[in-house]
């Protein structure tokens, strides 16, 4: 949802500065054009398709997304189920057009024979129509589809890092992989932290009941000593989760 809202806003801003410009008998350079039509691609062919797809169950749409927009290191997308999924849309393509030009040769002639009376023309009539009417829009994922997966291939290492040499205008919300996984050996250690971090103070805190002479000196000298070795641990441990 957030990918489709930024791509929207984008698109929007650069309608704008369209309108703006056509006041004035101008229009957007070849550049901002050519943005503005991978903009919609990816916004219908993308994250439209891919929202469709989740919403009947299948994630995998969104999954290829994530990819697609921050691969990761070592995970480029892989060209040849690309060029896989764009040689099978491209099929689907053909056989919707065929099916609309079909269609509209029926339409023609069931007005034909409507207008002439026949009841049962006028009953089909409506049902090609209905047909008719859902194709331009199966066609216009399908067609962006094959758009954004062949823009896809021109972004090796993500649309981010494409959008970033062009402009900095847009950043698309990005799923890091293994990021849950971070997240939870993170915290985890933080706790882990904050009890020892606890446990010292409560050690220190029972040695300040007792009086602090020599005979403390050991005990003192050992939990100190102790308490700032795992320290260390922890000093180690955290920069290794930044880096790694």
């Amino acid at each position: 949802q957030a990918v489709h809202q930024n791509l929207k806003a984008a698109q929007a801003e650069l309608v704008d500065r369209r309108t703006e410009l056509q006041k004035d008998g101008e229009d957007l350079t070849e550049a901002e054009q050519e943005r503005l039509q991978n903009l919609v691609s990816m916004e219908v062919g993308l994250a439209r398709y891919s929202e469709e797809l989740a919403a009947k169950g299948d994630m995998s749409g969104i999954e290829q997304m994530a990819s697609l927009i921050y691969p990761g290191h070592g995970h480029e997308p892989d060209l040849a189920a690309i060029d896989a999924e764009v040689a099978q849309l491209t099929a689907k393509q053909q056989s919707l057009e065929a099916n609309q030009q079909k269609l509209l040769t029926d339409q023609t002639s069931l007005q034909e024979k409507a207008g002439a009376g026949d009841a049962e023309a006028s009953t089909q009539l409506a049902t090609v129509t209905g047909q008719l009417a859902a194709l331009p829009d199966e066609l216009n994922v399908v067609t962006n589809r094959i758009k954004a997966l062949n823009l896809a291939k021109d972004a090796p290492h993500g649309f981010n890092d494409m959008f970033a040499e062009e402009s900095a205008g847009l950043i698309l919300p990005m799923m890091i992989p293994g990021g849950n996984m971070w997240a939870s050996t993170y915290f985890l250690l933080t706790g882990f932290h904050a009890i020892h971090v606890l446990v010292g103070l409560i050690i220190f805190g029972l040695a300040l009941m007792k009086t602090l002479d020599s005979k403390m000196a050991v005990f003192l000298e050992s939990a100190g000593l102790y308490w700032h070795f795992v320290d260390l641990v922890w000093i180690f441990l955290f920069p290794l989760l930044y880096l790694f």
